[in-house]
């Protein structure tokens, strides 16, 4: 029996030394601490998750150290379980020294800048992408996801000089599109193509005919120049198409060039959706 017991003692002392022993798994590494910085036009909005109260008020001081007189909005969220070592690097003021244009938004993590938005041209972009790698250093990977599109004003600038010296034609009394409206509305498509605006796409006819027929006329053309946009590959939520028939002539109605000018398709940029 005490031979028994023994053995049982040691069976239990092995089986404790062992698990006692065994090694841990490793912890799970703490989440990055995240930031973004939101630029508008006299403003930039600090957004993200920081270790501590600590972090917050550095990265405040920091960030209106830098951009001087733009006002910095505080909307950061401190969580204790962050790891926040990388905001202590000189990596961090990728975000404040870039100088970004308003509509754009830089998100910092752990050796990534990220930046997201919508500048008007391409020039801009590479402009902000180049600032933006400039400022972070080359520890850190720079990661573009900027859009590019012309603002509203522009938009309707460009097309309002293509329509100066050509028109969106159709078929006589017909919604069908002629070669030359075809074409226009291919300028029309390139300089609205890579905007977000909505665009009201309003029909005109001159004062011949009953004043129904050609409400219903300028709408059936108004629509078919936006299924003809859409046809190009331009997103159709976009557009609203109207038709104002005879009753907004830009020209008299008593020639032949004035009837010619008021049968006429207008596209008023609204702004973004």
């Amino acid at each position: 029996m005490e031979r028994l017991l023994l053995g049982a003692g040691a069976t239990l002392f092995v089986g404790s030394f062992f698990l006692c022993n065994t090694p841990k798994p490793p912890a799970a590494p703490l989440p990055s601490a995240t930031l973004s910085a939101a630029y508008a036009a006299n403003s930039v909005t600090l957004r993200g998750t920081v270790p501590s109260e600590a972090d917050r008020t550095t990265l405040l001081e920091r960030a209106r150290r830098i951009l001087g007189a733009v006002t910095v909005v505080d909307s950061l969220t401190i969580d204790a379980g962050r790891r926040g070592l990388w905001m202590r690097t000189p990596a961090l003021d990728g975000l404040f020294y870039s100088n970004l244009p308003p509509g754009v938004t830089a998100q910092m993590e752990e050796g990534v800048l990220r930046l997201t938005g919508t500048v008007p041209s391409d020039s801009v972009k590479a402009a902000v992408v180049a600032r933006a790698r400039n400022a972070a250093g080359a520890t850190v990977k720079v990661d573009d996801f900027l859009a590019v599109a012309p603002p509203p004003a522009q938009a309707q600038q460009d097309v309002n000089a293509i329509l100066a010296v050509k028109n969106v034609e159709f078929e006589s009394k017909s919604d069908v599109l002629t070669p030359i409206g075809r074409q226009t509305l291919d300028e029309v498509a390139a300089a609205l193509g890579r905007g977000s605006d909505s665009v009201d796409v309003v029909g005109h006819t001159d004062n011949r005919g009953k004043a129904a027929d050609n409400a219903a006329l300028s709408l059936a053309r108004a629509t078919a120049a936006v299924q003809y946009l859409v046809s190009k590959g331009l997103d159709g939520s976009r557009f609203r198409p109207s038709g104002l028939g005879s009753s907004r002539p830009v020209a008299d109605n008593a020639t032949a060039e004035g009837r010619q000018r008021n049968r006429r398709i207008e596209f008023v940029v609204r702004g973004a959706q």
